[in-house]
């Protein structure tokens, strides 16, 4: 069964933003969780993980994602029972038939729990539906294009009192995809249908412990364990260099180049829909009030110094967001745009000469003196502002080039 968090600290969590936000706030906190699982309310306690984000702040993580695993088959073991019935790795599963019905499939555990519940039924066998794979493609799209099969999948007599569905699942010599190498580029050793089983001697059960291992690498080779046909193989790796932004300025880590087979995939995007408008323009004045507090932390941690200054961006950095967003669709940019407004409009609150905090800060020392301040005053006050606004505006624009340089003189080849 699945679980489905309703609560933290007795807060309700109706959506996965109001579940996010409310671990990251809580870095190496207690939490305690309601959890609904089929027809019980269980109350579960953790303690969360502090992990930095892109600009070193720390936020609470407690290993739960938003995506979850397509039904993308892997198969390594030849003499396996799906092996036999011809699954091949690469499979995607739409349905599964048994007991006269079909079952549609859209995600790994959704495949793992119908071959439980068949064999539970005392099912002797079961058809599932597949259609080719390939990664960065929808599934309705595959559909589209390709035909599809259908395999008897003959299942187990019985599974021991102790035995999970994912023992079921691993019986039959069935896997998920997460970790199966669909193309290698440029690294000969590594083909299509090996399985990440480790690397550098650490062991690898999901994507997760994928990206804790790999995401910060710095050297150029590792050696990576992988199954292929059934065998355990060690091979020694090139790595390809990538330049990351991170606070403390540009970083080049190493990348294994490769292309998973079954990746993430979003359960589904939530939409805040109201036909109530009082509704919709207190959901606006949340979500107001949740970016503005974000932006104001990030905006004081600047002048603390506890973010660094080359995490200040400029132009170049709006228009990279800008373009980015848009490429993801309208939401995603309009909020990307009214993020920048409120970002916009706190740093020019800021008490900075030349700037509407600056004028404020004059007009209060004027309402204290109970007169105007001398022009000599104001005009060498705004002077001050003018090198302090020029001088961000240096900072920032420095700020991006390091970030982007390398891409806007590989843009600027494409282009002559």
């Amino acid at each position: 069964p699945l679980d489905r968090i309703v609560a933290i600290n007795g807060e309700p969590t109706e959506k996965w933003t109001d579940l996010s936000r409310k671990i990251e706030e809580h870095p190496n906190e207690q939490l305690q969780l309601t959890v609904q699982r089929q027809d019980q309310e269980l109350t579960l306690s953790l303690v969360t993980e502090a992990q930095e984000d892109e600009m070193g702040r720390p936020r609470g993580k407690i290993g739960i994602s938003p995506s979850v695993i397509q039904p993308v088959l892997t198969i390594d073991q030849a003499d396996s029972a799906a092996a036999q019935a011809g699954l091949k790795t690469g499979l995607l599963v739409q349905k599964i038939t048994f007991g006269g019905q079909d079952h549609e499939v859209k995600y790994w555990p959704e495949l793992v729990n119908l071959l439980s519940r068949a064999l539970q039924q005392g099912r002797s066998e079961v058809t599932l539906t597949t259609i080719p794979f390939r990664p960065g493609e929808s599934s309705e799209k595959a559909s589209d294009s390709v035909s599809a099969s259908t395999y008897t999948l003959p299942l187990p007599q019985s599974l021991d009192a102790d035995q999970s569905a994912e023992d079921l699942v691993s019986q039959l010599g069935i896997r998920n995809s997460e970790l199966t190498i669909f193309k290698a580029e440029g690294i000969a050793a590594m083909e299509a249908g090996d399985r990440l089983v480790s690397w550098n001697g650490e062991s690898l059960q999901n994507l997760f412990d994928f990206e804790r291992v790999a995401r910060d690498y710095q050297q150029t080779t590792a050696t990576v364990g992988i199954i292929r046909a059934g065998q355990l193989l060690e091979l020694e790796v090139p790595l390809k260099p990538v330049d990351v932004q991170r606070p403390e300025g540009k970083v080049t880590i190493y990348r294994l180049p490769i292309e998973i087979w079954g990746a993430f995939d979003y359960a589904g995007i939530h939409r805040e829909e109201y036909s109530n408008p009082l509704r919709a323009l207190w959901y606006g004045v949340e979500e107001f009030a949740y970016v503005t507090k974000t932006i104001a932390v990030g905006v004081f941690s600047l002048f603390t110094g506890d973010m660094p200054l080359k995490a200040l961006g400029g132009p170049i950095s709006i228009a990279k967001i800008a373009s980015d967003t848009a490429k993801l669709g309208i939401p995603a940019f309009t909020m990307a745009l009214a993020w920048l407004s409120i970002n916009l409009g706190l740093i020019n609150l800021v008490p900075i000469p030349a700037l509407d905090g600056g004028q404020l800060v004059l007009l209060c020392a004027e309402g204290v003196n109970r007169r105007p301040l001398p022009e000599v005053v104001i005009e060498n006050y705004q002077k001050i502002g003018f090198v302090m606004i020029m001088a961000l505006v240096v900072l920032a624009t420095y700020n991006d080039l390091g970030r982007f340089w390398t891409s806007m003189i590989q843009g600027m080849k494409s282009i002559f």
